[in-house]
């Protein structure tokens, strides 16, 4: 999570290019004066785990899944 838009921003455009995989689904959502990067929605719960799995491998991240 980030205190400032920008720095969102140009960490979500280090995903588009490390993690090309997930374009189309990421997107800068802000609450509160918090960004956070979130890639989304999935179809299932399943393949939402999976995307969160090959994030973490690929991009040594902790992805959160979150259910709206």
């Amino acid at each position: 999570a980030f205190g400032v838009q920008a720095n969102a921003d140009s960490y979500l455009a280090r995903l588009q290019t490390q993690a090309d995989w997930l374009n189309g689904t990421l997107r800068v959502h802000s609450s509160d004066g918090i960004y956070r990067v979130q890639a989304g929605p999935y179809a299932s719960e399943t393949a939402a785990r999976e995307a969160a799995e090959r994030a973490a491998q690929v991009l040594g991240i902790k992805p959160v899944l979150v259910t709206r």
